[in-house]
């Protein structure tokens, strides 16, 4: 994989402050989000998005600029929102 791919993609989330919660891997064959799918709106936005694959709720890109940004953007926080809408208040 390409170091500047998973630069780029920590740029774009971090730079919107959405990179603390979402989790990555940037693989040899393809950068991995976890959990990109597990939320209502995911097969919209996954319609939107561009070349990609998905598989047990991770999305899979080969190359960022094959995607739209924003709409990758999107998937990240819904997926987020998701998250935490899953999760059990701290007290």
């Amino acid at each position: 994989m390409c170091p500047h791919r998973a630069a780029s993609l920590y740029m774009l989330l971090s730079s919107r402050r959405h990179w603390d919660d979402a989790y990555f891997s940037p693989r040899k064959g393809a950068t991995v989000l976890y959990g990109m799918t597990e939320f209502s709106e995911a097969a919209t936005l996954l319609a939107r998005l561009g070349k990609h694959t998905t598989g047990k709720g991770c999305l899979y890109i080969k190359k960022l600029e094959d995607v739209d940004q924003h709409v990758l953007e999107a998937l990240v926080l819904k997926s987020l929102e998701a998250k935490k809408a899953r999760q059990p208040s701290e007290k």
